[in-house]
């Protein structure tokens, strides 16, 4: 959660070029974050943007401060996703295989984006004259930084989720199969993620994790693992939202004063 924060601190100093206390914005992140479990993942985004607009009045950044952070998320569960698929440490259930061709989905998602995106840019002047002040080096240099960390983000998480399952359930694993867990828990979260109405994918993470694992190490571990993980994960979720308050408290106040 600290690293998801700090990430949108980063965004946030970089689009709009402002100095704004980033224990402030830290402990905005982490006390909304829990908002995601209401009704639809909309919540946490729709709670920091209406928090953020006594900092910063241009709707056009505020807008591109949710897609950006929306955008690393999904580009970076999908590239470990694809890694997966290309190298073929996912192995994809008969079943499913039979009846969807999984490479070619995600080479037509991939071109997709890129034509959403470039037809997003084109038609709506605002964005893209603001896209336009911020290509300049140490943008750029952002960029690739948030890339790389929102990217060690699911790595650290899906070793995290691998780790449940080996001292739980007392699997041993090889590296190929730690990698396994690591790609099937991103593809996992991407889908919990893009789905409405699940908050903060809840369900529809287990039931993808039970489709992908269940072949391989059973439908017991696949949903008693994500139900765990599930359970280790909110209660990070609980305690980060109190850490938030502390910093909020006990920091930007000061600060402040």
């Amino acid at each position: 959660m600290f690293i998801q924060a700090i990430n949108w601190n980063t965004i946030i100093k970089t689009i709009t070029e402002k100095k704004i206390f980033s224990g402030e914005v830290i402990s905005i992140y982490l006390i909304t974050n829990v908002a995601k479990y209401l009704p639809g993942n909309i919540f946490h985004f729709a709670g920091r943007h209406y928090i953020l607009r006594k900092y910063i009045k241009s709707d056009i950044q505020l807008v591109l401060i949710n897609l950006s952070e929306i955008g690393f998320f999904l580009l970076s569960s999908f590239l470990l996703f694809s890694i997966g698929i290309f190298s073929n440490i996912i192995t994809i259930p008969a079943d499913l295989a039979d009846q969807v061709n999984i490479k070619i989905v995600v080479i037509l998602s991939i071109v997709g984006i890129i034509v959403s995106a470039i037809l997003f840019l084109i038609f709506n002047k605002k964005i893209l004259n603001e896209f336009k002040r911020l290509l300049k080096f140490r943008t750029i240099k952002n960029i690739c930084i948030l890339i790389l960390s929102y990217f060690s983000f699911f790595i650290i998480t899906g070793l995290l989720y691998t780790s449940t399952v080996r001292f739980f359930f007392l699997v041993e694993l090889s590296f190929i199969q730690y990698l396994f867990f690591i790609c099937v828990y991103s593809f996992s979260w991407l889908l919990g993620f893009v789905v409405p109405g699940a908050s903060g994918g809840l369900g529809v993470r287990e039931s993808v994790l039970v489709l992908m694992i269940s072949p391989f190490y059973g439908a017991e571990i696949a949903l008693s693992s994500g139900i765990i993980f599930r359970i280790i994960t909110i209660s990070g979720e609980i305690l980060t939202a109190l850490y938030g308050k502390i910093i909020e408290q006990f920091f930007v106040k000061k600060v402040v004063e």
